[in-house]
């Protein structure tokens, strides 16, 4: 058993872990919708059926978008269309001599509508402006209105819902521009190769939708517009679930969920798809060109911190040399900007200036400032630096702006205070009296200040640092809340959404992976209800991590049996990569299952690293130093959610049960803590005031291996398979947890249940370990026939029993807990099965009557790869490939399985191949009831 180098590589893509990056988010959510026979529609200019009107100074053009469209009506009896076309409507502005010109795709508004005007002055700034009618909107015709209803259409799939065909009708406007470049001597003077996109509010989530999608963008401008709208949710009179609770078909919460309606925020399939196809922090890792975001500081459907997590997300795709990304933070603006002539002025240079780099008619905007704060003067003194040129920053205008509050209920907003920072040095240095009080009136201190800086370049380009609060950027674990007003319109007082409650929750560590490294996931749903897992990113602090190009926390679906398997950056993103600290999983449902892995291609590695559940307040973690003695090992400790931070004490000891070390450790809420083990522990014992989880993790030297934190088990403790004189050598680690010597009667059985040797007793000292092979514990002799079968452990008070299975000549190695049989169903959240690699399988029936097992296994989707159901006879053991235990299993499989036992059998699951170089166990998850 053993995953090797060729072998590890096809398992990485078995588990849909793309070499490619670009490649492996194209799996998940949104990349799948706008897969590559619909970015070809989306280009045929052929099916355009282009007409013109020419008037004074623009045109009116009508086009095709797409052809093949499916929506809902917005409105009762809620009408399903299929296949039908939507027809957009632009206005076509150019300048009048020169060229050809950069060519700018316009997006409007929630509820808007092309804007002649905005497209003339564009031309005159010297574009080809495209402002577009979104779907049913303004001239077009076809498709859904731009109804909140619409937007939440898409339980038959996303490609329902407006914002996909508002989207798509954007790309097409490329498309239209590519073949009006095309028209005799280039009528429209424009230039194929520098396209762009401009939008503000939904225009703006409608620019970033395209440029997180198209390559043909060359220059981006969001305003008004940021993603991470499911934490914002939750704010008392957000807009978006103002929208959701007023404007479509059925409430929220109230027991009711037709198609196409949300009852649930957090775990309903409609909120799920909806926000993991259409919030804009999806699209963020894959941005084509380079992009500026402009948005207000009281902007009061994005608040903050949505623009600091969305401008923390956008990476580039790769696509692009001059790809940059920008944030223009105006002081005391709310989502409609101040209108008047200098402020109008000021926008229009900056994002002019904005298009001249991105088109290549400047050089690169200056880099984004940091601000540092130190008040131990008394006074608040803020250094704004930025990674660039000394001769580049001397030249630039600085700013910083203080608050102590943002609240955009007043008809004139000043929270923010500017002050000039004056160059000192490398950087730039603003001062706030310790007597300074804020607009609200607050004395300024540095708990409660809340800042950022502007950098403006002598062109007029101003960049901005990301909001800070208590000394940090304000993220999701910030005690921050804007207010905002009731909703523009509304004669309805939307509720703020109850608590989130997960009816199960785990957590997983994660470390930085480099190279060939990589962390992922698989979960799976047995169950016949949909459910929802929320994978939540925490540093070890327990603060939920907010990084360069990183999405979190994400939100997964599982329909009915159905299973996902990724590398951690398909669904968080680049920057999960660059993750220390833990996932938190949180489940809709008790039925959901987990495995996680870490591992590297080169050299071969694979661990499962577990999900441990922080349940109780005091576990034992056994050390196991006799195997791979050099290998780095660290022990880390989980805390869940509630309560705050906790102390965990920790007692380190020998063998003989003698204290080595004790230590003190502090984990904070949703936290993970870690040490390493003093180099002559066996054991540690975790205590807690608090519910906590620990796991020794091992960075073997060829193949890395973990131990979860256990209690004590009650009863006959059983190993399903090991091994003697054979390729693989199976370890007993013994550790005591009682005050008084204790001991463990083994019996070791073929497969038939025969006895394979005469039974020992092992005797540990009052709170010590042992550790000793099958072959010594039993008294085989070496030169003994090799065999395999299961083991039997039955312990006295107080023991805990692990089982480490290991290739010594090549590396491999894995770590099960003993425990009793049991007669439930399980989840095995992943198999793989194919030429190069299998999963092997054993069931152990420890009792006195034969017991019957059902196996299915499941595809990623949920359907049924095959089922059989076996018989064990008393005190028997079956060993299996997954292909033999289920005949007909396609020769390349893979998926998830679920067994069912009419009576207490123990389970055991490894995935492997012949060469031994590396090996992961899959643990079965107790499952109570499948429906």
């Amino acid at each position: 058993m053993g995953l090797g180098r060729r072998c590890l590589g096809a398992l990485v893509l078995a588990l849909g872990f793309a070499a490619s990056e670009t490649r492996a988010q194209s799996r998940v959510p949104p990349y799948d919708v706008w897969d590559e026979a619909t970015l070809a529609k989306i280009r045929d200019g052929s099916t355009l059926d282009i007409r013109l009107s020419t008037h004074l100074g623009y045109w009116d053009v009508f086009f095709n978008s797409n052809t093949s469209a499916d929506w809902f009506d917005a409105a009762s009896p809620y009408a399903e269309h299929h296949n039908e076309t939507i027809r957009i409507h632009a206005f076509l502005a150019s300048p009048l001599i020169g060229g050809p010109y950069p060519a700018l795709v316009l997006g409007h508004g929630h509820h808007g509508h092309a804007d002649r005007d905005l497209a003339l002055a564009v031309a005159a700034l010297g574009y080809v402006a495209l402002s577009i009618d979104g779907p049913n909107a303004g001239q077009s015709t076809g498709g859904p209105e731009d109804e909140n209803q619409a937007w939440i259409s898409v339980d038959k799939g996303a490609q329902y819902g407006y914002l996909y065909h508002y989207a798509y009708a954007g790309m097409r406007a490329l498309t239209l521009l590519e073949a009006l470049a095309k028209f005799p001597a280039n009528l429209f003077r424009i230039d194929p190769s520098r396209l762009g996109v401009l939008g503000a509010s939904m225009g703006g989530i409608f620019a970033t939708y395209m440029n997180g999608i198209d390559d043909r963008v060359k220059a981006a401008v969001v305003i008004a517009s940021a993603g991470n709208w499911q934490h914002s949710l939750r704010y008392p009179n957000s807009w978006l679930y103002n929208g959701i609770y007023s404007g479509t078909r059925d409430l929220p919460y109230n027991g009711s969920d037709p198609l196409n309606s949300i009852e649930d925020v957090d775990n309903d399939a409609t909120t799920i798809n909806f926000l993991n196809y259409f919030d804009p922090i999806r699209y963020a890792p894959r941005q084509r060109a380079p992009i500026l975001t402009v948005i207000g500081t009281h902007d009061q459907y994005f608040p903050l911190p949505n623009a600091n997590l969305m401008e923390l997300a956008i990476t580039s795709a790769g696509t692009q040399q001059n790809f940059e990304k920008r944030l223009w933070l105006l002081p005391n603006e709310p989502h409609r900007f101040d209108t008047s002539v200098t402020n109008l002025v000021q926008l229009v240079v900056g994002v002019r200036q904005w298009l001249d780099y991105a088109f290549g008619k400047r050089d690169k905007p200056l880099a984004t400032p940091e601000v540092s704060l130190d008040a131990s003067g008394g006074d608040l003194v803020f250094d704004i630096t930025a990674q660039d040129t000394d001769e580049r920053l001397s030249r630039a205008e600085a700013k910083l702006y203080a608050a102590t509050r943002v609240d955009s209920t007043p008809s004139q907003i000043d929270d923010f205070k500017a002050y000039s920072a004056s160059r000192t040095g490398s950087r730039f240095r603003a001062r706030i009296a310790a007597t300074e009080r804020s607009s609200s009136g607050e004395l300024l201190r540095a708990d409660n200040v809340i800042y950022f800086a502007t950098l403006t370049d002598p062109q007029g380009l101003p960049v901005s640092s990301l909001v800070y609060k208590g000394g940090r950027p304000i993220d999701l674990s910030t005690d921050f809340q804007p207010t905002i007003g009731p909703f523009p319109g509304s004669t309805v007082s939307a509720p703020v959404p109850p608590p989130r409650v997960d009816a199960a929750s785990s957590l997983v560590s994660v470390a930085p992976v480099r190279g060939a490294t990589f962390e992922g996931l698989a979960v799976s749903n047995p169950g016949a209800d949909p459910i929802t897992v929320r994978v939540e990113a925490s540093t070890t602090a327990g603060r939920v991590a907010a990084a360069e190009g990183l999405v979190n926390p994400v939100f997964i679906p599982l329909p009915s049996r159905s299973q996902r398997a990724f590398v951690l950056e398909e669904w968080l993103g680049p920057g999960a990569r660059d993750l220390g600290g833990g996932l938190k999983l949180g489940w809709s449902s008790t039925q959901g299952s987990t495995l996680a892995f870490r591992g590297a291609l080169a050299p071969s590695d694979l661990e499962e690293i577990g999900t441990p559940a922080p349940r109780v307040s005091r576990i034992w973690v056994p050390l196991a130093p006799e195997h791979d003695p050099a290998a780095p090992r660290t022990l880390r400790v989980f805390r869940g959610s509630g309560s705050g931070a906790a102390d965990v004490d920790l007692t380190f000891r020998d063998r003989t049960g003698a204290v080595v070390e004790s230590r003190t450790l502090r984990v904070g809420e949703n936290g993970v803590g870690e040490t390493t083990p003093p180099a002559a522990a066996a054991s540690a014992d975790v205590r807690s005031t608090l519910a906590i989880a620990a796991r020794l993790e091992v960075r073997g030297t060829r193949d890395g291996w973990s131990i979860d934190g256990d209690a004590p088990q009650g009863g006959t403790l059983v190993q399903p398979h090991v091994e003697w004189n054979g390729v693989f050598t199976t370890r007993i680690v013994v550790l005591n947890t009682a005050a008084s010597a204790g001991s463990v009667r083994f019996r070791l059985r073929n497969p038939s249940g025969a006895p394979a040797a005469s039974e020992t007793t092992l005797t540990v000292a009052a709170n010590g370990s042992a550790s000793t092979t099958v072959e010594s514990l039993f008294a085989i002799a070496p030169g003994a026939p090799a065999g395999a079968g299961w083991l039997e452990a039955e312990p006295t008070g107080g023991i805990i029993v692990e089982a480490l299975a290991s290739d010594p000549a090549r590396g491999a190695v894995a770590a099960t807990p003993l425990h009793p049989a049991d007669s439930v169903s399980w989840s095995l959240p992943f198999f793989v099965e194919d030429s190069n690699y299998y999963t092997g399988l054993a069931l152990a029936n420890p009792n006195d009557s034969d017991a019957t097992v059902e196996i299915t296994a499941y595809d990623r989707s949920g359907g049924v790869l095959g089922r059989t159901t076996s018989t064990l006879g008393a005190r028997q053991r079956q060993t299996r490939l997954v292909s033999q235990w289920i005949a007909g299993l396609a020769a390349a499989a893979t998926g998830h399985l679920v067994l069912t036992a009419s009576s207490p059998v123990s389970i055991l699951a490894y995935f492997g191949t012949d060469d031994g170089a590396a090996l992961a166990a899959i643990p079965p998850t107790r499952v109570d009831t499948l429906k």
